[in-house]
């Protein structure tokens, strides 16, 4: 079984006191722009190692809300987000706010950080160049080899470093530590051409996130 969360355990401990439950639903990409969101409150560009991928966690946000309201959701429906202290409703039209402004913070983010990678950045893009990438695939490949991830393929149990591989790939993976203590964070890409489109889940248990490397 999968552990509840910290916020979770402490409103059914402290009731008493007033502690709220959240009643809206959960939606781990809103989730992760939230919490991508309250850590650049905290952190400064020149303060970070190597980043990436803060603008796709915000767009997987924005294509997660625009996916509920085509499914008939309404703008005032309740979305739960989990600050690690205590559970809270945000409605959808709220959360499409926040996530917008969390795609411009993260542009800016970024922006900063690789301009102190200038250089590096440069010499990466055109090793990928002459492997032949190009586009969001081509700044992808680079960002990520800033930030020294390892790819993976479908099933995320061998990693991927042949760039003729990484430039046909369907999809990729990545696994990384999740926020809540023991837990991985599964990141899935998926390609259509140069495009792709991200979406991630965080697991306790090894054998639920490697069921999500499909």
């Amino acid at each position: 079984m999968r552990s509840a969360r910290p916020a979770a355990i402490l409103c059914a401990l402290f009731v008493l006191a007033g502690c709220k439950r959240s009643t809206g639903t959960p939606s781990p990409p809103v989730q992760a722009a939230y919490e991508l969101s309250e850590w650049m409150k905290k952190v400064k560009p020149e303060e970070a190692g190597k980043v990436g991928g803060f603008t796709d966690k915000a767009r997987a946000c924005l294509d997660a809300l625009a996916a509920m309201t085509k499914a008939g959701k309404p703008d005032d429906h309740k979305l739960q987000l989990d600050s690690g202290r205590e559970q809270f409703d945000i409605t959808i039209a709220d959360a499409r706010k926040m996530c917008e402004q969390t795609l411009v913070d993260a542009q800016a983010f970024e922006g900063a950080v690789s301009g102190r990678e200038g250089g590096q950045r440069a010499a990466l893009e055109e090793k990928w160049k002459a492997a032949g990438f190009q586009g969001d695939r081509l700044k992808l490949m680079v960002d990520n080899e800033l930030n020294g991830f390892p790819w993976y393929g479908e099933g995320c149990d061998a990693e991927i470093t042949d760039p003729a591989e990484l430039k046909t790939a369907g999809k990729l993976f990545h696994w990384t530590n999740g926020q809540q203590p023991g837990s991985t964070l599964v990141t899935k890409y998926t390609f259509e051409g140069d495009k792709y489109k991200v979406a991630s889940r965080e697991y306790i248990r090894p054998d639920e996130a490697y069921d999500y490397c499909k």
